[in-house]
């Protein structure tokens, strides 16, 4: 559906779907590389997620670079209602092999906190708080309700860590599937994943109310 709104031929079409492998994280940053672009320069496709994500660095100024990801959480999150969603907090409780995270959130005076339990292992943190970021979400976006997380990781891009979280998306009877990534800071990977499952709700869930 997102290539579908590009006007590229579909030679290049095929190439970008050949390359992302299922990966719609891929597709979505391909798409907004483009669109950055103006679609006027010759369309390159990266091999891999990690070769695009460093290609869409590499495009930022070093001002942009630095600052562009490091700003107060006030710059993150979710746009609806005229108000941001933006992180109030994360916090991670391990107790033996047990691990609980809440995620707190904010619009505006609004309020919505998350939780979930499981595993302490790194893997199983990370979707925790992915988990406990969503369901704040559910308690301050009517549309967070339709959507359930896929997959939330961290990858290695060049020198830096990138949170990368997909979400499906409930919109009976299909299935849709929103990405969103976040450059991991000096906050720790957890922030990051909480910034990247706001990143990927933000492209779509707003507009589901």
């Amino acid at each position: 559906q997102l290539l579908e709104q590009l006007e590229v031929d579909e030679l290049i079409r095929a190439r970008i779907v050949e390359a992302a492998e299922g990966n719609p994280l891929f597709v979505e940053e391909m798409v907004a590389m483009v669109r950055d672009d103006g679609g006027d320069e010759e369309i390159v496709v990266p091999p891999t997620i990690h070769a695009l994500l460093q290609a869409r660095l590499d495009r930022l100024g070093g001002d942009e670079r630095t600052v562009g990801k490091t700003t107060n959480d006030t710059e993150d999150g979710a746009v609806g209602d005229g108000a941001r969603i933006v992180i109030d907090g994360v916090v991670l409780t391990r107790a033996g092999l047990r691990c609980e995270v809440q995620v707190s959130l904010r619009r505006g005076k609004s309020l919505g906190v998350g939780s979930a339990a499981g595993s302490v292992s790194a893997s199983s943190a990370l979707r925790l708080v992915a988990q406990a970021t969503l369901a704040a979400m559910r308690e301050l976006e009517p549309g967070a309700v339709r959507a359930d997380i896929e997959e939330a990781t961290v990858v290695r891009v060049g020198t830096r860590d990138v949170a990368t979280a997909s979400l499906v998306l409930l919109t009976p009877p299909n299935e849709e599937v929103l990405a969103g990534s976040a450059l991991v800071r000096a906050t720790g990977e957890h922030d990051a994943m909480a910034r990247a499952v706001l990143d990927a709700a933000n492209r779509r869930l707003p507009k589901l109310r």
